[in-house]
């Protein structure tokens, strides 16, 4: 197998099946932390937001801890193929009043389909303070120092705009959040350029559902937050969900933060 083809395989396994579930872990921190920052969760009747399976122009903001795992299990084939991936990560920085930097190191377990491998992420987003609502323009470079199977994986780069805004039905106001992006490794098996979006909407203060398109795919998405443990979340997304590419997956994951100031 030529170099060029082994990158384009190990790029297609890092972002459909086990890449794919750790970005969904790390990135859950969007919804439930910038929620706050973009005023989405300011009074006690808020709403849960978060939006799944694609970078948004959020970043954890300074002082948070952030950890995720997730489990995928393929759907295509004779037989389900599995992979946990971990993520963890903190944030620096206001991206409210200034720029804000995230800081994400991604893991997955060897299994008898991929070889174990990591690498880093890093994301920076500011808030466009002329903006009627609260939006957000972040840049991200991911798989940045990568070990193991992801060694000869080159960085991927990616810019994004994200919008909080609500929607009215009836007397109730649900909260929502929109992504439109671009990146370096985005199309043809995460090694061409192409474009993302999508779209999430909290329906209840423990409920957020969220569709994306990932430039590959279509992802759906749903979130749970767990009674009153107000910094635990469950999701669980669909890749592929339309099954246009014969790579259909689920993925369960489990995401945490912790205020680190508070300790002080």
């Amino acid at each position: 197998m030529e170099r060029t083809d082994h990158k384009r395989v190990w790029c297609a396994r890092l972002f459909s099946r086990p890449f794919l579930a750790s970005l969904a872990a790390a990135g859950l921190i969007s919804g439930p932390v910038l929620g706050q920052g973009a005023e989405s969760s300011a009074s006690p009747d808020s709403k849960f937001v978060t939006l799944l399976g694609i970078h948004s122009a959020t970043v954890a903001p300074s002082g948070i801890l952030f950890g995720g795992v997730s489990q995928s299990f393929n759907l295509e084939g004779d037989d389900s193929e599995e992979d946990v991936a971990a993520s963890l990560g903190f944030g620096l920085g206001d991206a409210n009043n200034g720029f804000g930097l995230q800081f994400t190191a991604t893991a997955n377990s060897e299994t008898d389909t991929f070889d174990s491998f990591s690498y880093f992420g890093l994301k920076t987003a500011t808030r466009l303070q002329s903006a009627a609502a609260p939006t957000y323009i972040g840049f991200a470079i991911d798989r940045i120092a990568g070990s193991g199977a992801a060694e000869d994986v080159d960085e991927a780069a990616s810019v994004m705009l994200t919008r909080f805004s609500s929607m009215q039905a009836g007397n109730s106001s649900y909260p929502t959040i929109a992504t439109v992006g671009a990146g370096t490794h985005v199309s043809d098996l995460a090694t061409e350029p192409g474009v993302f979006f999508g779209a999430g909407i909290g329906l209840s203060r423990n409920l957020g559902m969220s569709a994306a398109w990932n430039g590959e795919w279509i992802e759906l998405g749903t979130g749970f937050k767990i009674g009153a443990i107000e910094n635990l979340t469950v999701t669980l997304a669909v890749a592929d969900a339309l099954n246009e590419t014969d790579r259909q997956q689920i993925s369960l994951g489990l995401s945490w933060f912790i205020d680190a100031g508070q300790w002080r």
